[in-house]
């Protein structure tokens, strides 16, 4: 069902979020658990068919990409095409069709909007992936720890300009993950300038280096609000099936395996 543009007024509100999701045609199994998964948490997305590299002719790409992350980034690029007609700041939600809501998805992604909103974001990574094998246990661990409601107000207390509420959004480098991101569409416009030309490398990759360009437009969920479904076959490497790293990390910065035991699909 698509949401008229008029009923999508105000860019800090998820109910009225324009909601994209990227499915291969002929994974129509995976776009009725999608939509399913996304009717649960109250978002009513337009689907995206993605380019297969099974079926497409490919254009001039590195030798070392599989043909899917090919397929990957020309599928997101056609999704930024039509985010970047639009006029004014309105964030456009993107998914993928493995996507795995974890708890408290919809309250999560509503602070998410306000404080991209806030702080000018033009991109901001809500799903993501550890970026290497070995799980960044001390990392995350204190995470979790600035996060705890007495160490906020005993910081509070000594630093009256430290918030008691964690910010749930950070401006780090993306990490692997494209299954779940907030979008403008000037910042679509952006994607679409850098990621012009030969393919030279995977879609998460040109977004780690177009961070570098313009750090102050690309923020990162704390801990993600969304992960994958591993149990799904990887339309961008089919060989690939526990992720780059093996591991997720939830909502409250826990890392899991596969499958997810704090996520609702």
């Amino acid at each position: 069902m698509t949401v008229p543009d008029d009923a999508r007024t105000s860019s800090t509100d998820a109910s009225s979020l324009r909601v994209y999701v990227v499915n291969l045609a002929r994974h129509t199994d995976r776009k009725q658990r999608a939509a399913l998964a996304c009717a649960e948490q109250g978002l009513r997305p337009d689907f995206f068919t993605g380019v297969d590299a099974q079926d497409a002719d490919l254009p001039p790409h590195r030798s070392s990409l599989t043909p899917g992350e090919v397929g990957c980034l020309l599928s997101h690029r056609g999704v930024m095409r039509k985010i970047a007609t639009a006029e004014g700041s309105q964030y456009s939600l993107i998914l993928e069709d493995d996507v795995v809501f974890h708890d408290n998805f919809r309250g999560n992604l509503q602070s998410a909007l306000e404080l991209a909103k806030t702080n000018g974001a033009g991109f901001v990574q809500l799903g993501w992936l550890p970026l290497t094998s070995r799980p960044p246990t001390i990392r995350l661990w204190r995470d979790r720890a600035v996060t705890r409601p007495l160490l906020r107000k005993i910081a509070h207390a000594v630093h009256r300009s430290t918030p008691v509420e964690p910010p749930a959004l950070q401006r780090l480098d993306p990490t692997w993950g494209t299954h779940c991101y907030l979008v403008t569409p000037e910042f679509a416009r952006n994607i679409l300038d850098f990621t012009d030309g030969r393919v030279l490398g995977p879609y998460d990759a040109y977004l780690r280096a177009l961070a570098r360009l313009l750090p102050q437009e690309m923020w990162r969920a704390r801990f993600p609000l969304a992960g994958q479904d591993w149990s799904l076959t990887s339309s961008v490497d089919a060989a690939r099936t526990d992720g780059p790293s093996g591991h997720q990390v939830d909502s409250r910065g826990r890392l899991y395996g596969r499958p997810s035991p704090h996520a609702k699909a």
